[in-house]
């Protein structure tokens, strides 16, 4: 029985080598095709981000001595920070300051699906971004939350503030789709289908094409063979 399963495994192999060239030409032709259509098909993305700085004592302002535990307090606060930043009544607000600023009309909900947040490398700042097929309404949705974000926040938890540290400016390139990851990813989704294709093929052909595959299904004597 474990001969029966070399030899299979071999003929298998040997099937994928003579194929070659079929998972080749596949791969190229999936790697071309997915690159075209994330080329023609697939809008390009742009990202604009504002840093925020929090601290949870609004007489810092005062004091330049900040001690360790007032770091890890702003820490902590920066989860709260982006889950009051992205409520209704902020995003209500954002678009209306948008609407006043540039006269471009944003629901508050379009705004939330366009935004991302997250602490940068586990300080007390944490960066806002916009993400938009417009470089331009990005980096001005952006800005918008930056001139609405301190005001609200700080209304919200007492005895402690927010600050601009970066504004947005407009992207200079878009940051997706990654053309040549997307065509390696079709590529490699083409030689797996041309793979199981040479495998199913090799499963389901059931004809005997040499002693050893008779053989296999057969006890009795191989007495001769015909010669090619």
């Amino acid at each position: 029985m474990e001969k029966a399963k070399e030899i299979n495994i071999l003929a298998l192999c040997k099937s994928l080598l003579r194929k070659a060239w079929l998972i080749v030409l596949c791969a190229i032709i999936f790697g071309i095709g997915g690159y075209v259509y994330t080329d023609q098909c697939v809008a390009p993305m742009y990202r604009s981000s504002i840093l925020l700085y929090v601290n949870n004592s609004a007489s810092t302002d005062k004091n330049d001595n900040i001690s360790s535990s007032d770091l890890a307090t702003s820490q902590r606060l920066v989860k709260t920070y982006i889950i009051i930043l992205r409520s209704d009544p902020v995003m209500e607000k954002v678009a209306a300051n948008l609407e006043r600023s540039t006269g471009k009309k944003l629901s508050g909900g379009a705004i939330n699906g366009m935004l991302s947040a997250g602490a940068e490398n586990e300080t007390e700042v944490f960066r806002v971004s916009i993400s938009s097929t417009d470089p331009v309404l990005a980096a001005e949705v952006a800005n918008s939350v930056a001139a609405v974000a301190p005001k609200e926040i700080e209304s919200v938890i007492l005895g402690s503030s927010a600050k601009v540290v970066q504004h947005a400016t407009v992207a200079g390139a878009p940051y997706s789709p990654n053309k040549t990851r997307q065509a390696a990813l079709f590529a490699i989704i083409g030689a797996v289908l041309a793979v199981a294709f040479v495998l199913v093929r090799e499963f389901m052909d059931v004809r005997i094409k040499s002693e050893e595959d008779l053989a296999e299904i057969c006890d009795a004597p191989i007495l001769g063979y015909i010669p090619d």
